[in-house]
């Protein structure tokens, strides 16, 4: 069995183009469920029950050191963004503690929500970012989609399990 230990490492593309100047770190979006309140005869109390395959608002902020070209490219509200991590999960053999690599790649696709330039100082970086509304969201392992989230196309799949199929058939 393998232990997951740490991203070994990363890389961030913008239409294949990789992007540089970004800072060592990628906090990847919050999933969150639209729920309603389900109550009534027979219920004791509330139920806040989600509705399957609709979700919130969805974003992902990608911190940059400094300003680049490549950060400009991506607050063009105009068009939307499509940005692949790609990156290696370091695990640890169970039984023999030897070291493997596991291939990860998330995709996100969406448009600039807000920006924010950062501060100059000499000897220092910026704290630049770019805040982008995801309309799209998917994580690979080794080829195997994890998770995808595609709102335009009505796609929520969990694991290989597409939860929406049957509602996609209905309407």
């Amino acid at each position: 069995m393998d232990y997951p230990s740490v991203i070994n490492q990363f890389n961030v593309y913008n239409a294949g183009n990789r992007l540089i100047g970004l800072t060592g770190e990628v906090s990847l979006p919050e999933i969150n469920s639209k729920t309603t309140t389900v109550n009534g005869a027979g219920i004791l109390g509330d139920i806040e029950e989600p509705v399957i395959g609709q979700m919130e608002s969805m974003k992902i902020t990608i911190p940059f050191l400094t300003i680049t070209k490549g950060y400009f490219e991506l607050c063009d509200q105009l068009n939307a963004v499509s940005l692949t991590l790609r990156g290696g999960i370091q695990t640890m053999d169970t039984e023999t503690a030897a070291a493997k690599m596991q291939q990860m790649r998330v995709v996100v696709r969406g448009k600039m929500a807000s920006f924010t330039p950062g501060k100059v100082k000499g000897a220092e970086q910026m704290g630049s970012s770019v805040t982008l509304e995801l309309l799209y969201f998917m994580v690979e392992l080794e080829g195997e989609k994890m998770v995808e989230v595609d709102k335009l196309n009505s796609i929520f799949a969990v694991n290989g399990k597409d939860m929406l199929a049957p509602i996609r058939n209905m309407c």
